[in-house]
């Protein structure tokens, strides 16, 4: 399976990270667990977790020629980030556009109705 590649990274204080990918999701994701690794304590320093960068080619976030953590990582463990109507592919959007826009018709005709 391929895996969306990251495109952007914001740091935020917590330990937590805010991914956006090319497919323009975007997830959360805590660093905080990983911390307590020995590999990932260097971490803890909010400066570096703050340094964090993209790796060439979207596959990876890296802090240092050592620490780094991978799209597929981020991707399967992140927890999505929903806005309305995101995720939905073009034919399933004007699906739901269309049947909201029949639901607002048919609430208006049913009100006229009565009066």
């Amino acid at each position: 399976m391929k895996y969306p590649k990251i495109q952007s990274v914001t740091a935020i204080d917590n330990y937590t990270l805010v991914i956006e990918f090319d497919n323009k999701c975007k997830i959360k994701y805590d660093v905080a667990p990983l911390i307590e690794k020995e590999m990932f304590s260097p971490l803890k320093n909010l400066a570096l977790f703050k340094a964090v960068q993209i790796e060439q080619g979207g596959y990876a976030l890296t802090w240092n020629s050592t620490i780094d953590i991978s799209e597929y990582e981020l991707w399967t463990h992140g927890q999505k980030i929903l806005t309305p109507i995101q995720d939905v592919n073009w034919p399933d959007k004007m699906a739901i556009e269309s049947k909201l826009l029949v639901s607002e018709e048919e609430a208006f005709a049913s009100t006229t109705e009565e009066g």
